[in-house]
């Protein structure tokens, strides 16, 4: 638990700080990057990281990606569904394996983000904590939802993020090749925030 909680005096800091008004979406994601083992330890500490975020003065949201493959599919026609239950390679035309960013998953994933965005409690002074980015992982990547949904965010988003940084490159669950992201990295070691 030790780690965790590091982790979130470490977002305190961040969250803490005056927030400048003028940056991009992208510039004001935090992706808080920590070993994909420690996933349920930080999912179970998450009411630590709200308390961190209002005690700084902002609000909070949790947007989950745990439940949107189950809920995607069950949006298809029965006949689509039996499909791709028949066929699995057909999944490969649904999901963004090849990293084209349109597929109708990725579509998906990102409107039910952009419905959470667009209320009117996620204002310029709000954290919006995604959780389960892990759960993507083979249906379509991280970066292609936020892509997709950087100009709506105003105020900051906070992506719980269980993989590796080094430096450069971000690797959801350690297992693919890395992404850039414009993001600020809090990590449990030598991170943007060790003292």
């Amino acid at each position: 638990m030790a780690r965790v909680d590091d982790l979130a005096e470490r977002f305190h800091k961040h969250v803490s700080a005056p927030w400048q008004k003028n940056l991009t979406g992208a510039e004001r994601t935090v992706f808080l990057v920590y070993p994909r083992t420690d996933e349920r330890k930080l999912l179970a500490r998450l009411p630590l990281y709200e308390e961190k975020t209002r005690q700084a003065g902002h609000g909070w949201r949790v947007f989950s990606f745990h439940s949107l493959f189950s809920e995607w599919f069950a949006t298809l026609d029965a006949d689509h569904q039996q499909v791709l239950l028949d066929e699995p390679e057909s999944f490969h035309l649904e999901m963004d394996l090849d990293g084209h960013h349109d597929s109708p998953f990725t579509r998906y994933v990102a409107t039910k983000l952009l419905e959470l965005l667009s209320d009117e409690a996620s204002d310029a002074n709000t954290v919006i904590a995604l959780i389960g980015a892990g759960s993507l992982y083979g249906f379509t990547r991280l970066s292609a939802v936020l892509d997709r949904v950087r100009h709506a965010l105003r105020g900051q988003l906070l992506v719980f993020f269980p993989g590796s940084f080094d430096g450069s490159q971000y690797r959801l669950l350690d297992a693919r090749d890395g992404a850039s992201y414009l993001a600020v990295p809090i990590t449990p070691f030598n991170g943007a925030f060790e003292s």
